[in-house]
């Protein structure tokens, strides 16, 4: 998945976390958030191929639907982890594409737009 998709996420995340009154609660959940989902990727490349236990797909993605789709994306870019697999790679897309409108909705609703 192109950088520049994960970088335009990471910048309405951080306007949207911006733009609420519970910013600092917001964001470092968010911030965590991704650093766990940045660590199982981590662990999951370290551990492939090796017999040893690897974390399941549906974890690795579920962690990047709750809010930690920066860290998995990137993680899966730098480690060239799960990059390979066009199922994995089409379900990070999906959703990226949700988490966007579900973020502009949530802004249109704020009435950001107007």
């Amino acid at each position: 998945m192109p950088l520049i998709l994960f970088l335009a996420f990471a910048v309405v995340t951080i306007w949207l976390t911006m733009s609420l009154k519970t910013m600092p609660l917001i964001g470092a959940g968010l911030i965590g958030l991704n650093l766990i989902t940045a660590v199982a990727f981590t662990y999951d490349k370290l551990v492939a191929g090796r017999g040893l236990t690897r974390v399941p797909e549906r974890v690795l993605l579920c962690l990047c639907f709750l809010g930690g789709l920066v860290g998995g994306g990137l993680s899966m870019m730098v480690l060239r982890h799960k990059t390979s697999k066009r199922p994995f790679r089409q379900a990070m897309i999906a959703i990226l594409i949700i988490q966007l409108l579900g973020g502009c909705g949530v802004l249109a609703i704020r009435g950001h737009f107007s």
